[in-house]
């Protein structure tokens, strides 16, 4: 390397073999003098160096190399040929501290790529935050109750959930970023959840019920559908509350036919509730006769 040369324009190691994309201002490269002045073979030359360019590392440079440019301008071995098209070929182009070849418009377009790049890359890792966020709260069966909740305490949920991931979430983002030194993964660190309050999210009455009912109806045979069909009547002829505790009482000893266990067992919790209204309101009205003034 030689300090009388100027600095590269591009950062060590950019690769964007990973980022297809290549802009071309139109009324720029028409109106240049390279367009102007060169022959059929000089400007064919010249702008294949201009794109495979964008494919070295760094991004946007060539090697100071004859017989590596002769190739790279898909002239193979004709190095008589490279050599005549060479001057106009390399119009603009100049050789920095680094060694490589280098042209101001070409690095332009590639520091503006690599902004894109690194735009693309930031939201990708905000996606994946997201998605795990909402992966976590799912395994957890609490997606029910965060749609309820306030917003405030949906935000405090995910940073918790999120904390809760041992390794950094990690992301490769291009494959292009693999050849950029140690820059093969970015580290995109959990959210900080330390002074936030945690927020305990029970399962509801209903999804214990269904949990438990359709785990108890699966040793008969019962599908997932059936069960929950019939766990849906059952709920709506005696109660959530009522369905759970015979659900429990068959946890605790369980029945060889738990779905006619079930139902009669409802059958017989619902006939004793009914009796125990009509006690009541038969003593109520002895009550008031007894207390009625006599004609």
């Amino acid at each position: 390397m030689s300090t009388d040369l100027p600095d590269p324009p591009i950062p060590a190691g950019v690769d964007l073999q990973g980022f297809s994309f290549t802009p071309l201002y139109r009324a720029r490269f028409f109106g240049s003098a390279f367009h102007a002045r060169s022959t059929d073979g000089e400007w064919r030359a010249g702008v294949t160096l201009d794109l495979k360019a964008w494919d070295q590392v760094p991004a946007g440079s060539l090697p100071d190399d004859d017989i590596e440019l002769c190739r790279l301008a898909e002239l193979g071995r004709d190095m008589k040929t490279w050599r005549k098209v060479k001057p106009m070929a390399l119009h603009g182009w100049y050789r920095a501290s680094d060694g490589r070849l280098y042209n101001d418009v070409v690095a332009e377009l590639v520091m503006s790529a690599l902004e894109k790049k690194r735009g693309q890359t930031d939201r990708t890792a905000k996606a994946r935050q997201v998605a795990i966020a909402r992966r976590l709260i799912a395994q957890a069966g609490t997606s029910t109750s965060v749609t309820r909740a306030q917003p405030e305490q949906q935000q405090t949920l995910l940073q918790t959930n999120l904390c809760a991931v041992t390794d950094p979430v990690t992301t490769s983002v291009t494959e292009s970023n693999r050849r950029e030194g140690n820059r093969s993964e970015e580290k995109i660190p959990a959210p900080q959840a330390a002074d936030a309050p945690i927020v305990v999210v029970q399962p509801s009455t209903r999804e214990q019920l269904f949990r438990a009912g359709k785990q108890l109806l699966a040793k008969e045979g019962i599908s997932s559908d059936r069960a929950g069909g019939f766990l849906a009547k059952l709920c709506k002829e005696h109660g959530d509350d009522a369905v759970l505790r015979v659900i429990e009482e068959a946890q605790t000893s369980p029945p060889a036919e738990p779905k006619s266990w079930l139902t009669a067992a409802l059958a017989r919790a619902k006939g004793t509730r009914g009796k125990g209204r009509r006690s009541t309101e038969v003593g109520q009205q002895d009550y008031n006769e007894d207390w009625r003034p006599a004609a």
